[in-house]
C-alpha cells in the first residue's frame, strides 16, 4: 500500500469563475456592536462561489470544476489503479473523476483527511464532502447570491466583509454545558459540513446526507488472536506512515498514556527506517520537580520510559497565568477554545521553534482502538450470559447475583429511560451522594423525592455551583439547543458508535486545526484513520475487557512496542499536569475578575452573561474554594478578554 505524504496534500481554491478571492494579510471588519476588529487572515483555502457567474458553464457543459479542496488521500494509488488512471494524477483530478464515475457515493471511496467542493454545471449544484471523522474542518456561508467555503470561520468572515448574526440558541447551549454541534456554530449563517456527510447546495436549497455509519461495520472473524493483533499493528503502522510529512519535522504528543506513547514509538521507528530525524516528543507536563508525589513521579517515569524506548528527549512545557490569558484573548466564537487549548498552545510554540510541520496526536483512541469495554457487562446481562458475567464478579470480589442484577437493571434503564431521567440520575449520584438504587427509585417514584433526596447545605452549594452564568432575560427568551444525549451502555458496539459521533470530539479537532495553522502546524490523528476505526468497530465486545484489565485489546497489541509501565498502567489521572493548569487558570481568572470589576467590558458578548454574579464569583476566596468550576470556565471562554488591557 502506498503512503500519501503531506507534500502531496492538495490545497485547491480554483482561480477560475471568480471562485478564489485573495485578500490582503489583514482585513478590518465590524463586530456585533459596531466596533472594529482586526482579524488576521490567510486566504489560501477560502472561496467565494457566485451562482450567477457566467464562467460557471451551462447545463450542457459536462466539465465539473473543483471549487475547494484540502485533501490527503491515503488510497490515492489504489483508486488510480482501480479506475485505470495515471498514477501521477493530482488529488483534485482524482476526486473529480470519482465524482463523475460514482456520483454522490464518491466520498465513501476515499481514505484520508479531506474536505472538497465540486461545481457540477449540468446539475447546477455544488457537491461537497468531509472525511468520516471530520479531521479536515470545513465551513460554509451561503445565500441566494453566493456560497463561501473555507477551512476556518475567520477566513469566512474576512471573505464576506461583514460580521454574521449570532446563533443565540447555540450560544445558550454553549453557556449551559460543554457543547458543540456537528453543523451549527456561534453564527446563524455559518455552518459546517458534518463528519461522514456530503452536501448538495444549489442557489435555493442545501441538504446534507450521511455516507458512512459506524453501525454498518460488521463483526470480523480471525483464525486466531495473534493474527488479529498483528493485523491491527500493521494497520496502525500504515496509518502513521501515511501521515508523516515529507517536509518539516514530525511532532508527537507524549504523556506516558497508551495511545500517544504507542504513536511516539512507532513513528520514531518509521522515521529511523527512513534515516530521518526522530520525532519531537511534546508534553503537556512541566519539568519534573523533587516535590512531586510518588504518583506524580510515576507519571514522569512512564514519559521517560517511552522516550527512552523511542530514543527521543521529552520537551516539557510550563503553564503560566499569562498563557491562560493569551488563550482567552481570542474570540472563542471564531477560534474555538477546547479543554486542551491551554496546554496545546505551549506545545505549538515549542513545536514551531523546532521546525515541526505535522503533529501526530493519539486523540480519538479511546473511542475505538483503545476502547475500555464500557457496555459489555450490560450486554452480557441483557442477553442472559450470566456465567460469563460471574467471572467478572469473582475477579472483582463482588457477589455474582448482585453483580448480575446491577448490570441488568442498568442495561434496562439505558434501554427504556428517557434522556432527562438518565441525566437526573447521574446528577443525583454525583452531587447528592445518592446510591444508584436510591437515584433510580427517585426517578421511578416521584412522590418520594422530597423525602429521599433533600440536599444538605454542602450539597446545595455544589448544585448552585453548577448553575450556568446566563443572563436571565436572555434565558427567558431563547431556548438552547439540546445538550449531548447520555451514553446508553446497552452493548460495547453501541457505546463505541455513540462516542464516535460525539460532536465534542470534532470540536477539539477543529480548535487545534485553527490554532495549529497559525504556527504552520498540521494535526493528524492516526487512531482516527478509517481503516483503524473500522477494524476496531469489527471487534466483538469481549476483546476490550477481561477480568484484570480494561482496554485489553490495545494493551495486548502494543505489548511488543511499549515499555511495561506504560502498557499496563490502569489509571488515567495526571495530577502533575492538571494541578498546575488549574492553579494558573484560577490565578488568571482572579486577575480578570478584578479588571472586569474596575473597568467593566465593552464586549457585546457580555449581554448574554449574568455579569454581576460572574464577576462576584471571580473573587479569589470564592473561586479558589469552589468545587465545580465547569460553568465559570464556560462563561470565561465565551466572554474572552479581547478588550481588557494586558497585565
Amino acid at each position: 500500500m502506498s503512503a500519501a505524504r503531506y507534500s502531496d496534500l492538495a490545497i485547491v481554491a480554483s482561480p477560475t469563475c471568480n471562485l478564489y478571492v485573495r485578500l490582503y494579510p489583514f482585513r478590518w471588519i465590524r463586530g456585533l456592536s459596531g466596533q472594529v476588529s482586526n482579524i488576521a487572515n490567510n486566504m489560501e483555502a477560502a472561496v467565494n462561489f457566485r451562482w450567477d457567474n457566467p464562467d460557471n458553464g451551462s447545463e450542457s457543459d459536462g466539465n465539473c470544476k473543483m471549487v475547494f479542496c484540502i485533501a490527503r488521500i491515503d488510497n490515492h494509488q489504489e483508486l488510480a489503479r482501480q479506475f485505470s488512471l495515471d498514477p501521477g494524477i493530482s488529488v483534485s483530478e482524482l476526486i473529480i473523476h470519482l465524482y463523475r464515475s460514482c456520483g454522490t457515493d464518491c466520498a465513501k471511496q476515499f481514505l484520508g483527511d479531506f474536505a472538497f467542493a465540486i461545481w457540477d454545471p449540468k446539475k447546477r449544484h455544488i457537491y461537497a464532502a468531509r472525511d468520516f471523522m471530520g479531521c479536515q474542518p470545513v465551513y460554509y456561508w451561503r445565500d441566494g447570491q453566493a456560497m463561501m467555503i473555507a477551512d476556518n470561520i475567520e477566513k469566512l468572515i474576512a471573505l464576506s466583509g461583514e460580521y454574521p448574526a449570532p446563533d443565540e440558541a447555540y450560544i445558550a447551549a454553549s453557556l449551559s454545558s460543554a457543547f458543540a454541534h456537528h453543523e451549527r456554530t456561534h453564527f446563524a449563517d455559518i455552518k459546517k459540513i458534518p463528519p461522514a456527510h456530503y452536501l448538495i447546495a444549489a442557489r435555493d436549497s442545501c441538504q446534507t446526507y450521511r455516507y458512512w455509519r459506524a453501525e454498518d461495520i460488521a463483526e470480523g472473524k480471525w483464525s486466531n488472536h495473534e493474527d488479529c493483533l498483528e493485523e491491527f499493528r500493521t494497520l496502525l503502522k500504515q496509518s502513521i506512515r501515511d501521515r508523516l510529512p515529507r517536509d518539516g519535522r514530525t511532532g508527537v504528543h507524549v504523556s506516558g498514556g497508551l495511545d500517544c506513547s504507542s504513536l511516539a514509538i512507532l513513528a520514531a521507528e518509521e522515521l529511523r527506517s527512513e534515516n530521518r530525524k526522530p520525532p519531537v516528543a511534546l508534553t503537556w507536563y512541566p519539568p519534573p520537580h523533587p516535590d512531586h508525589t510518588d504518583y506524580e513521579r510515576g507519571e514522569y517515569d512512564r514519559i521517560f520510559s517511552v522516550c527512552e524506548k523511542a530514543n527521543i528527549d521529552p520537551v516539557f512545557t510550563t503553564q503560566t497565568a499569562h498563557n491562560i490569558r493569551d488563550v482567552l484573548r481570542r474570540d472563542n466564537r471564531i477560534r474555538p477554545i477546547c479543554n486542551a487549548s491551554y496546554n496545546e498552545r505551549l506545545v505549538q510554540k515549542e513545536a514551531q521553534k523546532m521546525g515541526v510541520s505535522v503533529i501526530l496526536s493519539g486523540f480519538g483512541g479511546d473511542e475505538a482502538a483503545s476502547f475500555d469495554g464500557r457496555g459489555h457487562f450490560q450486554q452480557l446481562a441483557l442477553t442472559g450470559r450470566w456465567m460469563q458475567l460471574a467471572k467478572f464478579a469473582k475477579a472483582s470480589g463482588a457477589n455474582p447475583l448482585r453483580f448480575y442484577v446491577r448490570h441488568l437493571v442498568r442495561g434496562l434503564n439505558d434501554l427504556f429511560l428517557t434522556d432527562a431521567d438518565l441525566k437526573k440520575m447521574t446528577a443525583n449520584i454525583a452531587w447528592l451522594d445518592a446510591t444508584y438504587w436510591k437515584a433510580l427509585l427517585n426517578i421511578l417514584n416521584p412522590f418520594s423525592r422530597r423525602r429521599m433526596l433533600t440536599p444538605s447545605r454542602e450539597q446545595q452549594k455544589l448544585i448552585d455551583e453548577g448553575l450556568p452564568y446566563i443572563d436571565k432575560m436572555f434565558e427567558t427568551r431563547v431556548q438552547p439547543l439540546p445538550a449531548f444525549p447520555p451514553i446508553r451502555r446497552t452493548s460495547s458496539k453501541s457505546v463505541r458508535c455513540q462516542l464516535l459521533q460525539w460532536s465534542i470530539n470534532t470540536a477539539r479537532i477543529e480548535s487545534w486545526a485553527a490554532d495549529g495553522a497559525r504556527f504552520g502546524i498540521k494535526y493528524t490523528y492516526p487512531l482516527l484513520d478509517r481503516r483503524v476505526v473500522e477494524f476496531a468497530l469489527s471487534l466483538p465486545g469481549h476483546m476490550f475487557i477481561d477480568e484484570n484489565h480494561r482496554r485489553i485489546f490495545f494493551r495486548q497489541a502494543m505489548a511488543p512496542v511499549l515499555p511495561h509501565n506504560a502498557c499496563w498502567e490502569e489509571t488515567k489521572a495526571d495530577p502533575a499536569r492538571i494541578d498546575p493548569l488549574i492553579k494558573c487558570m484560577m490565578e488568571a481568572y482572579v486577575s480578570i475578575g478584578e479588571q472586569l470589576a474596575h473597568q467593566g467590558t465593552q464586549s457585546p458578548k457580555a449581554a448574554y452573561i449574568d455579569m454581576p454574579r460572574f464577576i462576584d464569583d471571580l473573587e479569589a476566596d470564592k473561586i479558589n474554594n469552589r468545587t465545580r468550576k465547569g460553568k465559570i470556565i464556560l462563561a470565561m471562554e465565551f466572554l474572552g478578554i479581547e478588550d481588557l488591557e494586558e497585565q
